[in-house]
């Protein structure tokens, strides 16, 4: 009698093979309802903390924009609006969709923009679907893993109240995957790449990067003809961005003398920023590792034209973070986990699951990839929402509180001037509670001062570069027409937190920004009311002449009866001509 010793090894391969059919077969039948069930809850919880009030950048990129543009007639203006410079932008777009939706509505509304918005991320989630299906062939099911990365609610900042922010980035990022991609099909592909390049670059300043990834493609490739058309296109496109329009460089001098010196620094800070939604800071730098191991592996495979959007769109990602890098890394590493970033982490990691699974040499080792993409995709999606929605929360809080945008008369001033001319609605107790801050802020004598210090902590924002300079106890402000205070304050008495918060310049005051989350405030004094006790405003200086000048800070109480006020601290402006 023969004893085969391989059929028991035999009968274990077919029976889990049987087995991750069987898996595999519910995963593919669930895999539209489950796509349709996240869309929808990333929906949901987008409209659901959703406030009809700006925030931040919203203030400058369509409040004041609003108010500027419907105010002068003059067509030259009007233009010079739609394509001056934001920070480091020229948001065209962003200001397109803003005075499309205004003059169906006849308003300003919030809620509506930061829906558009979210489906900018909508609709790169489908690009990238029939991509993937038409280019490779993907089934709907085995692109599960990718439709949740994407949808994860490590983006928290732009799913809701952010509406400037979301439609940059979302349709800057759309814009650019598009004509990354029509670069590599023939045809009318080169064409279209180009206009979506400029489009992209007029969303945002992201979509610049798109010109050198090209370049080197074509060039590497020897398309010597398209290499030379394009590169005409980019220059014409760069002059018009930068000497034509006027472009005014944010100082990086000092940034990038530091990135020279430490390279280790920018690199760390590229690493946290392509694999931030990972949360964990040690998770993040072995999650980095593997992402620039598989992109390498990636280059050094010989190419061939089925690959190149893949990796030019990989490319384009390494590419945002090292410019990321060296115009934020003077913020600190934390600013590389920004939330408003991980869009690039979260799509980054969808390319890499498309790069492994176009890699893997049978069925079984595609379905296991598929299965262990969406364990880890649905990990990644749950480990966020308790935080998104702690945050969103919050959020909604502030802006259902106050401004919140750092200089609270400018803030206060637009939102007066689109209220006076029907423009925009605001949330009726904000706007009273701003005018009551504004009235106090000119007769705070009516109310009674404690001799008592306030409880509160001051850090002057921005270490890296500083504003102060230390000498012989002096403070000195430099280069700066502004002074930026962050901190928290109290109520001790009531044992809450205060109602108002003014800087007090010389015996002028100046209302703060006051009401930011400090969860580290609450675990400090173990009381829960602490929460909203943090500030984070700017005080313009411009206007003050140079030499001494006396601060102080004061604390409303919480019920508006009382004020504590800090001892005056001296500091000496001093401005180079």
């Amino acid at each position: 009698m023969k004893i085969n010793l391989f059929d028991p090894c035999v009968k274990i391969k077919n029976l889990t093979s049987n087995l991750l059919l069987k898996i595999y077969k519910i995963y593919a039948a669930s895999s539209i309802p489950l796509i349709t069930a996240t869309i929808i809850f990333y929906f949901y919880t987008s409209i659901k903390f959703s406030v009809n009030m700006p925030y931040s950048d919203d203030y400058d990129a369509i409040l004041d924009f609003i108010n500027k543009f419907y105010t002068h007639n003059d067509l030259g203006y009007r233009l010079y609006l739609l394509f001056s410079q934001f920070h480091e932008h020229r948001i065209v777009f962003n200001r397109l969709i803003t005075l499309f939706f205004f003059n169906i509505i006849g308003k300003i509304d919030f809620k509506i923009l930061s829906i558009v918005g979210n489906f900018g991320l909508l609709f790169i989630i489908l690009f990238l679907i029939i991509l993937f299906k038409k280019k490779y062939n993907f089934k709907t099911s085995e692109l599960l893993p990718v439709v949740i990365t994407m949808l994860c609610f490590s983006q928290w900042e732009l799913m809701s109240n952010f509406p400037m922010a979301s439609i940059q980035q979302y349709y800057e990022l759309l814009f650019s995957i598009i004509s990354i991609t029509a670069f590599t099909y023939e045809g009318y592909g080169f064409i279209l790449g180009t206009v979506f390049f400029v489009i992209a670059v007029f969303t945002g300043g992201g979509g610049l990067f798109i010109s050198p990834i090209v370049l080197l493609y074509l060039f590497l490739t020897k398309q010597y003809k398209k290499f030379s058309i394009f590169l005409t296109a980019s220059l014409i496109i760069f002059f018009i961005y930068f000497p034509l329009l006027h472009y005014i460089s944010p100082s990086i001098k000092d940034t990038l003398i530091f990135c020279l010196k430490n390279p280790a620094s920018l690199l760390g800070y590229m690493m946290i920023f392509i694999a931030s939604a990972a949360k964990n800071y040690a998770l993040v730098f072995i999650i980095a590792i593997f992402l620039i191991l598989n992109y390498l592996w990636l280059l050094r495979r010989k190419l061939n034209k089925e690959n190149y959007a893949l990796i030019l769109l990989i490319s384009f990602v390494f590419l945002t973070s090292l410019v990321v890098g060296l115009n934020r890394i003077f913020l600190g590493f934390d600013s590389a986990m920004f939330s408003r970033y991980t869009i690039y982490s979260l799509f980054l990691f969808s390319l890499s699951y498309i790069s492994l699974f176009l890699n893997a040499k049978n069925e079984n080792i595609r379905k296991i990839i598929t299965l262990s993409g969406l364990i880890l995709s649905i990990v990644l999606y749950v480990s966020w929402i308790q935080t998104a929605y702690s945050e969103l929360s919050d959020k909604q809080h502030m802006l259902n509180t106050f401004m919140s945008y750092p200089y609270q008369d400018k803030a206060f001033e637009n939102i007066r001037f689109a209220k006076n001319h029907g423009w925009f609605t605001p949330i009726q107790n904000v706007y009273d509670n701003t005018k009551r801050e504004f009235y106090l802020a000119k007769n705070i004598k009516q109310l009674k001062k404690y001799n008592a210090p306030p409880l509160l902590v001051l850090t002057y924002f921005y270490k890296y570069p500083f504003p102060f300079e230390n000498k012989q106890f002096k403070l000195i402000v430099k280069r700066y027409d502004n002074i930026n205070l962050y901190g928290w304050a109290l109520d001790p008495f009531a044992l809450n937190t205060a109602s108002f918060l003014y800087a007090d310049i010389d015996g002028k005051l100046y209302p703060l920004t006051y009401g930011f989350p400090r969860k580290d405030v609450v675990k400090l004094f173990k009381i829960p009311q602490f929460k909203f006790s943090g500030f984070n405003s700017n005080v313009s200086i411009k206007d003050l002449p140079n030499g001494s000048h006396q601060f102080s800070l004061i604390v409303v109480n919480h019920d508006e009866n009382a004020y504590y006020q800090t001892e005056s601290l001296t500091f000496y402006k001093k401005t180079s001509n």
